[in-house]
């Protein structure tokens, strides 16, 4: 699980939800047998499936059949409305010498150029 793009934190999830959330939200989808692959050590499809259907349950996955067998791949249901933390918090790091603060001012600011330009 290396290079994360998205990680969840807090979300009331137990490790192991979180694992296969952060897995099915980085890859931007994936079959109970995908996830399963990942996993050391190694559980049943059945056992994944479950976790899956719990996140699922909670909103925070999504599930539609596709492929040749039909099978049911998990998508990430709220990407839009979660992704934005993570993101801003790679901007400070990266950018801002790990300064929300600063960031937010800059951004802050941009904002507020880009409406008076437009408008």
């Amino acid at each position: 699980m290396e290079n994360l793009k998205f990680a969840f934190v807090g979300q009331g999830l137990g490790p192991r939800q979180r694992q296969f959330a952060n897995l099915i939200y980085n890859r931007g989808g994936a079959t109970a047998r995908e996830i399963q692959r990942e996993l050391v050590p190694l559980v049943t499809v059945r056992a994944v499936v479950g976790v899956l259907r719990r996140l699922e349950s909670r909103g925070i996955l999504q599930s539609k059949r596709s492929g040749r067998h039909n099978e049911l791949r998990y998508l990430p249901a709220r990407m839009k409305a979660l992704a934005w933390e993570p993101a801003f918090h790679r901007l400070a790091e990266q950018h801002f010498d790990s300064s929300s603060d600063r960031a937010a001012l800059v951004l802050g600011r941009l904002v507020l150029s880009a409406r008076q330009s437009a408008g």
